[in-house]
């Protein structure tokens, strides 16, 4: 079962109280067009009906608490105590038209429709005929197309379709979903023999459908830089040992004249660190300059600096740890290894 707080429980239930009436009323504002008092009469008085069964709930659950309403204003209570804010209808004109077309968007949706101005309450356009006012903003969704650039760009707005295709979109309880799943197609079916049941998903199911393809990219990118970073590993030890071979006597003689291990040490790790630094700076100017190429060639976006700075970074670091394991066995070099040599 999922778990809510208190104050969440009295809402939603005194939601769920007051939004059959607003249901229906939606229904039939349509036929008021008509009417000797005409539909904005009707709306008015759904939106107050709406806001006193809301009003009846709260005080019965928090009979202390304060009220500021729409429709009748403000009603003090316990000053120490907070207070409830109600709006019972959002996107009045849509609902006095019978239009069902009521928007919640993500918040850079808002931003890149309206910029910094507050986007509930306003208005939006598909076309010339098609609007819908928001009446919410949500922190974060992502739309359906994975690869397109605006993914967190997205807009929920109810629908009910033309044509004989329906999609549900059932919520359940923690741990409840599977058994559920089967019992809805079973209920679908026994309630509409004809109906042909296309599938039954879990929204887990559907986000890993759609992500299928860039999580496989992302796993073989993933094992394809930890091979090359082996490699670059591998190469640097490589190299480093080879150098230490060939420079045995050189490093007994220095031991021989007073170099301490720790002095044999900091020389080869600086030399390697000098080393990584030119092949760094090289791989920094080609990679900008390739980004800028693809860039103007392809449109693509730039390659981010950061990005750059992270590759540095792991590289030098990569480098350091591949040339302490040589660094170490040059340093183990005895200074009497410089006479046997002569």
């Amino acid at each position: 079962m999922v778990a809510h707080s208190g104050l969440i429980t009295v809402m939603d239930r005194a939601a769920r109280k007051a939004a059959p009436r607003l249901r229906r009323d939606f229904n039939e504002v349509q036929q008021l067009q008509v009417s000797r008092k005409g539909p904005a009469d009707f709306v008015s008085m759904a939106d107050k009906r709406a806001e006193e069964t809301l009003y009846e709930e709260l005080k019965k659950a928090r009979p202390d608490w304060g009220f500021l309403m729409e429709e009748a204003g403000e009603i003090e209570g316990d000053p120490t105590k907070p207070r409830w804010i109600v709006d019972p209808l959002d996107g009045t004109s849509n609902f006095l038209h019978g239009l069902p077309h009521f928007a919640i968007i993500t918040r850079d949706t808002a931003r890149a429709l309206f910029g910094d101005e507050h986007a509930v309450g306003k208005t939006i356009y598909q076309d010339s005929e098609d609007s819908a006012v928001v009446i919410g903003v949500m922190e974060n969704m992502l739309g359906a197309w994975v690869g397109w650039d605006k993914l967190t760009q997205v807009m929920l707005i109810p629908r009910i379709q033309a044509g004989p295709l329906a999609r549900y979109v059932v919520r359940t309880e923690l741990g409840q979903r599977d058994a559920l799943m089967a019992e809805v197609e079973k209920k679908l079916s026994n309630n509409n023999p004809n109906r042909a049941i296309t599938f039954v998903r879990s929204h887990e199911k559907i986000k890993e459908r759609s992500y299928r393809a860039d999580s496989r990219m992302v796993a073989f990118l993933g094992v394809l830089i930890g091979l090359m970073i082996s490699v670059t590993a591998l190469g640097i030890v490589g190299l480093a040992s080879f150098l230490v071979s060939v420079r045995r006597k050189q490093i007994g003689t220095r031991r021989a004249v007073g170099a301490r291990r720790i002095d044999i040490i900091r020389y080869f790790m600086l030399e390697n660190w000098l080393l990584t630094t030119g092949g760094v700076i090289a791989g920094t100017v080609l990679a900008f300059a390739f980004g800028q190429w693809l860039s103007s060639a392809y449109s693509l976006p730039r390659l981010p600096p950061t990005y750059v700075a992270g590759g540095v970074a792991v590289l030098w670091l990569l480098g350091q740890l591949a040339a302490f394991l040589p660094a170490r066995r040059a340093a183990a070099i005895p200074p009497a290894i410089a006479t046997r040599t002569v």
